[in-house]
């Protein structure tokens, strides 16, 4: 092809590819944000006990908690544990479901009017049994249970469960680390375009400039 005869061209042109290439792979990795999982993969309200306000929130918590450190916390609401003990049937949940080590498993059974929450080996240190149980006891009553009125308690000991992750993490997830979009963004914003764009016709120009047929001098 005549147009690549020029070496000064051909360079130009290489660069461009090599420029175009480099954004659209940019443009096609993950953004920072997942998707949000409907609530029943986090909360499980069996005993149907928790507001569908409250069941969001927490999705949408634990969606943030699993961005940040690959950790969540399984909530679950049953009538009765049947005469189990209820700290096994948490762990239990904890193994079928296979979760991380520094995952919870927040119980509450409203017919027992008894609650725990049980934390992965990773976090036996971090997160005391004396932690976990203050959790509960500042948080829930038995006439709450008694009436089938715990969701704001359960919200309440959930938060203050989410604060023990964000002070051994250091991060933020309330308020600040919400992910509120079930889109992924384009991880180049409008601006970046833009800069493609003009140094896309730059380099045009440049290949113009280059590819132009020059007037040779006769004597």
């Amino acid at each position: 092809m005549e147009f690549f005869k020029k070496r000064g061209t051909a360079w130009a042109f290489l660069a461009i590819v090599i420029v175009c290439s480099f954004f659209i792979g940019q443009a096609r990795q993950p953004a920072d944000e997942i998707e949000i999982l409907p609530s029943g993969v986090y909360v499980q309200d069996n005993a149907g006990v928790l507001s569908s306000a409250t069941e969001d929130y927490m999705t949408q918590i634990n969606n943030g908690l699993v961005s940040r450190v690959g950790a969540e916390i399984q909530v679950v609401t049953i009538e009765t544990v049947g005469g189990q003990d209820i700290f096994d049937v948490a762990i239990d949940h904890g193994m079928n479901t296979n979760l991380s080590g520094n995952s919870c498993v927040f119980l509450m059974t409203v017919d027992d009017a008894d609650a725990v929450i049980v934390q992965g080996e990773d976090l036996l240190y971090a997160f005391s049994d004396d932690e976990l149980t203050h959790i509960l006891q500042q948080n829930f009553t038995v006439d709450g249970f008694k009436s089938r009125n715990i969701d704001t308690q359960a919200r309440n000991a959930f938060d203050d469960l989410i604060g023990l992750y964000e002070y051994h993490y250091s991060i933020g997830i309330k308020g600040s680390q919400f992910i509120t979009s079930h889109k992924l963004h384009s991880a180049i914003d409008t601006g970046a375009y833009m800069g493609i764009v003009i140094f896309i016709l730059f380099m045009l120009l440049i290949v113009m400039l280059v590819s132009r047929p020059r007037r040779r001098r006769t004597v």
